[in-house]
């Protein structure tokens, strides 16, 4: 009912504005139009994705606290826009990438749940980091440094471009990691660092593509163009690189030289394939002064499920496109047979001032997650000395919703007294 009633108000709104109005709205905006509304606030929030719970959908994973990524780098957000800390990762300087491999039939050998984060520009400890992608479990317990890539595999560069886990199949399944320079306050112009990299689920990487340009926003999409196969789309400052699974590359944009020209320019932040069903979610990261905002849409005239296996681009800055109509920074990129078409969206609602990373997300519920506790209890009050022994138990209880892998229970026993200690596992389970 609220939805239905944002729909009336707004077809009101549209009427006393009059003819013309939508008109100029309609030749303008063919993309379509949407109301942005503020669903959390965050500060410093970067790149965000949803989590995957065993092939379900979970709360939105958003990166945060830029540029300290202090106190934490992680957090996770619910259904009712509430964050909470998602992992103890924490320190780790610059924009945070951030990908969950969701359930499809493109896994490549990867887990659903699992989820990947680029390092920032140091380890969290001030000391300067390789480029390095961490796993982590769907629980954000860090599993491992997944793949880092050397100083002479990839100078200046850092995984601050995107991640992405193709679930498409243009790549097997591999993990697509772009490499680019850092733009915080050692930003280097004169060394982009931009790199494609296929990496598969054992580690393994592979080059793809140099490309001399400062990159962000990455998707893979089935089919490009006329081609009959897919190809990865990589985001730069004013074109879009469209990278084939073996590394040859072409181009999308409204400058000379490309191979595929556009009317519009494209600017990505980010590249998103427009699914079947889920809600957008929108990183603006405001002014850096702990206004940054998750922004959710109302897709007023079905721009998004009227563009399904489209891509949604998402520009930086709205503010240098916007006017009397409200462009939103978000338009979509459509194959019309002959040539690639980019169709501005016009919003109503909240403006956002400086989007970062996008996603869209199926119904947003919190991780199933164990809960440990643990009891020491000793089987008598006293012991007189030399005369018996001291018998303790440790209970541990799981009273959450997940099992607990992996579980170690220490005890340190006193030394002082030079008192002889025995253990038993007898009855642990």
């Amino acid at each position: 009912m609220r939805h239905r009633a944002r729909v009336l108000l707004l077809s009101a709104l549209l009427a006393t504005l009059g003819a013309v109005f939508v008109t100029r709205a309609v030749l303008h905006a063919t993309g379509g139009i949407i109301e942005l509304i503020p669903f959390s606030s965050l500060n410093g929030p970067i790149g965000i994705d949803q989590a995957s719970c065993g092939g379900q959908g979970g709360g939105l994973i958003v990166s945060v606290n830029w540029p300290t990524g202090l106190p934490n780098n992680l957090e996770v957000i619910d259904a009712l826009g509430q964050s909470h800390q998602f992992s103890s990762l924490a320190g780790r300087p610059t924009e945070i990438k951030v990908v969950a491999v969701q359930f499809s039939s493109n896994l490549g050998g990867f887990a659903a749940g699992d989820i990947f984060v680029g390092n920032g520009s140091s380890d969290g400890a001030g000391n300067p980091a390789q480029a390095t992608v961490l796993k982590m479990s769907s629980t954000g317990v860090v599993i491992n440094s997944f793949v880092t890539f050397s100083d002479v595999e990839n100078p200046n560069g850092l995984v601050v471009g995107s991640l992405f886990q193709d679930r498409y199949g243009a790549a097997g399944g591999d993990l697509i990691v772009v490499l680019t320079n850092d733009e915080g306050p050692n930003h280097d112009s004169t060394n982009p660092a931009g790199q494609v990299w296929r990496v598969t689920s054992s580690g393994s990487k592979t080059l793809l593509a140099a490309l001399n340009h400062h990159l962000e926003g990455v998707t893979t999409v089935p089919l490009f163009a006329n081609e009959g196969a897919g190809r990865i789309l990589v985001g730069a400052e004013d074109r879009i690189f469209a990278v084939g699974p073996t590394g040859d590359v072409k181009t999308i944009g409204n400058f000379a030289g490309a191979d595929y020209p556009t009317a519009n320019s494209v600017h990505p932040e980010d590249l998103d394939v427009i699914p079947s069903s889920g809600t957008f979610y929108g990183v603006d990261f405001g002014t850096g002064n702990n206004d940054g905002r998750i922004l959710t849409a109302l897709d007023i005239t079905g721009v998004f499920s009227g563009s399904v296996g489209q891509v949604l681009i998402t520009r930086e800055d709205p503010q240098q496109e916007k006017d009397t109509l409200g462009e939103s920074g978000l338009s979509v990129l459509s194959w019309s047979g002959t040539a690639f078409v980019v169709d501005q969206v016009v919003h109503f609602g909240s403006d956002p001032i400086h989007w970062e990373h996008v996603t869209f997300a199926s119904e947003i519920h919190d991780c199933p997650q164990p809960n440990l506790t643990i009891t020491k209890k000793a089987e008598q009050s006293s012991v007189t000395a030399g005369l018996g022994n001291a018998a303790f138990d440790l209970l541990v209880s799981n009273t959450g919703s997940a099992t607990a892998h992996n579980v170690v229970v220490t005890d340190a026993l006193p030394a002082a007294g030079g008192l002889p200690w025995a253990t038993s596992t007898s009855g642990c389970q």
